[in-house]
């Protein structure tokens, strides 16, 4: 079986949604009689055992709408069924300013056979198109299943890793810029994926807050070996926005999973309510703040890391045993 998946993350770019290369490598890593195959944008960056050069494929994984010249010549080279899978809300035009996907978005679902999301949100915004829906959530990179060495300090200290560019929509950029100086008292880690440099992004830079930017990326091993104890993680989304609203942050997951607190505004996860995260729904900046100061007030601030059952259950290699069930039900014989 040959399984083509379409991402509009392109491979190595470890700040962006790399949910599709993390499919693709634990299929890989688990099913060797599955032949899987990755393409984006720019895809001289996908590693050259996943790279797709337009051999045919038994199914395509669309999980970025704005493919269009693949879709329309989809006939030349897939054989089977079409999923679309949909880690995004491109219906509601407030991903990236001026990137308006409502279209694309419509016509990929026409086109798709089976539909795949990443939670229950979403699945509900495309049962009209009557096709089979299924929920297959995020999960936590390989990387951040072990702990990283637990190093304590006296100080607070509070995370942030993603990707921003000019004219994202979801996250609150300015709340990251305020947060630490409202407290100076904490120390302030981000490691962003962006084009832009510290100096433009962070131009009164407090001094307890340090600041790795490169344009696809931290290494999250980089990241990971840099945790300092206690931590807190930051997702600091917008209200009021349906990308926000309709996301499963994978954030969300490597948080919790390297045993950080975590302050998530105006979204939510289908890792559901725990006792180290906090949903808060309102201004992102005076959530967090809020959140902050619950966390240091209540005082069990060491960290709390899941067991490793828990872990697996959220683990990229359980959904793509999901995956790999629907395409066996798909392609039975193969």
């Amino acid at each position: 079986m040959r399984v083509l998946f379409i991402s509009g993350a392109p491979w190595g770019a470890t700040g962006g949604n790399q949910r599709y290369q993390a499919l693709a490598e634990a299929i890989k890593r688990n099913y060797p009689d599955i032949k899987v195959l990755f393409y984006s944008q720019t895809d001289g960056a996908t590693s050259p055992e996943f790279r797709w050069t337009g051999e045919p494929v038994d199914i395509l994984v669309v999980g970025f709408p704005g493919q269009w010249g693949v879709l329309e010549n989809q006939n030349m080279f897939c054989l089977g069924p079409i999923i679309y899978d949909i880690c995004d809300y491109w219906r509601g035009n407030e991903l990236i300013e001026n990137l308006d996907l409502r279209e694309a978005d419509d016509y990929t679902a026409q086109k798709s056979h089976i539909i795949v999301t990443v939670n229950q949100q979403l699945a509900c915004q495309y049962l009209s198109y009557k096709k089979p829906v299924y929920v297959i959530g995020n999960g936590i990179r390989k990387e951040a299943m072990t702990p990283p060495p637990v190093r304590m300090d006296t100080k607070v200290h509070i995370y942030y890793w993603g990707a921003y560019h000019p004219g994202q929509e979801w996250t609150d950029f300015a709340a990251l810029q305020e947060i630490p100086k409202r407290y100076p008292q904490c120390d302030f880690h981000y490691f962003l994926a962006s084009p832009l440099p510290p100096e433009e992004l962070f131009p009164e830079k407090p001094d307890n807050l340090s600041v790795e930017i490169s344009p696809i990326g931290i290494d999250f091993l980089d990241i990971k070996a840099k945790i300092i104890y206690p931590a807190i993680g930051l997702v600091p989304f917008k209200p009021f926005n349906t990308a926000a609203a309709f996301a499963d942050p994978i954030k969300i997951y490597e948080y919790w999973a390297l045993g950080l607190h975590v302050i998530a505004t105006n979204t939510w996860s289908l890792l559901g309510e725990r006792n180290t995260i906090l949903y808060r729904q309102g201004d992102a900046l005076q959530e967090i703040s809020a959140g902050i100061e619950e966390i240091i007030k209540n005082g069990n601030l060491e960290p709390s890391f899941p067991t490793p059952a828990e872990k697996l259950a959220f683990s990229w290699d359980f959904r793509a045993k999901q995956y790999v069930d629907l395409f066996r039900r798909l392609i039975p014989s193969r």
